[in-house]
């Protein structure tokens, strides 16, 4: 029992809740519909694990650098290492064990997915000492680090991405961390937020711009559907707008507690369902106008 305890530590510590956001590799793929080759799907599962070990480690890493702000934090002080729940030592030669295993299984998928994981590895170092404290620079590089996720997967898959798609999921993932400031303050209340550049008077701000972005994205994709992917039935369109409008408002929905919006989003049924059904009718559409 003892030891089934302190796994779950090491679990909570590196954070493996969070690989949900590595879904995102797989988007590419299944797109193009290259998701059912056998041989691209076992590259992706790979590719999953070897970045879901590097974001550990680098959460680690990066928890242990921040040890001291995330002490006077509501929720961040309950982390595993800001509570000094586990042996530093360890844990750290655990999330190097991570990192080099990471970096072989990457190397073993093609020198260009690893070349882009050495990328996310050396943003997220310049994000962790300098960026993270310059104001809105480090909401873009948030985004940017799930804009790699999808970059990753289609360099495992061979997808190539449009720029108008890009463009979108750009606008998806500035809202997405802009949020995420927004919700961080909406935690702290009316304390000063330790080690951030953010506060109060910030809050209002940030949920207007996380706001714009989204309905920005949802402008793009229409720009999407109709001039890229030729969908011109105005019932797909209008089906397609309603549930990207409902995710869009599901996702503000402000009784969310987590300072990761993202992840709690997966693990809140509604919300969850409302963006499978988006993807699966985005899906659907997709492969009706290929044929």
């Amino acid at each position: 029992m003892a030891n089934l305890n302190k796994l779950k530590i090491v679990f909570k510590a590196f954070r493996i809740k969070h690989w949900v956001k590595n879904i995102l590799i797989f988007i590419p793929a299944i797109l193009s519909s290259d998701i059912f080759n056998i041989n691209i799907f076992f590259k992706l599962l790979i590719g999953f694990i070897s970045f879901g070990m590097m974001a550990s480690s680098l959460y680690v890493l990066n928890d242990i650098r921040d040890v001291q702000h995330d002490r006077l934090h509501p929720l961040k002080r309950d982390r595993v290492i800001a509570s000094g729940k586990v042996n530093l030592r360890k844990i750290l030669l655990v999330s190097f064990f991570l990192l080099i295993t990471s970096l072989v299984l990457s190397w073993m998928i093609s020198f260009q997915t690893l070349q882009i994981l050495l990328f996310y590895f050396i943003l997220n170092w310049i994000y962790s000492v300098y960026l993270k404290k310059e104001r809105y620079l480090d909401v873009l590089v948030l985004a940017l680090f799930y804009i790699i996720r999808i970059f990753f997967g289609s360099s495992i898959s061979g997808t190539e991405l449009t720029s108008w798609f890009l463009l979108t999921s750009l606008m998806i993932f500035l809202s997405v961390s802009m949020r995420k400031r927004h919700l961080e303050i909406k935690i702290m209340n009316n304390e000063s937020l330790s080690g951030r550049i953010y506060s109060l008077p910030d809050f209002s701000e940030l949920k207007t711009l996380s706001l714009l972005f989204a309905f920005t994205s949802l402008i793009f994709l229409n720009i999407h559907y109709h001039f890229f992917l030729k969908i011109t039935s105005h019932i797909q369109l209008i089906a397609l707008n309603i549930f990207s409008c409902g995710g869009v408002l599901l996702y503000f929905d402000d009784s969310n507690k987590s300072d990761d919006d993202m992840v709690s989003d997966f693990y809140g049924r509604p919300r969850l369902l409302m963006f499978v059904l988006s993807f699966v009718l985005l899906y659907l559409s997709i492969q009706w106008f290929k044929l």
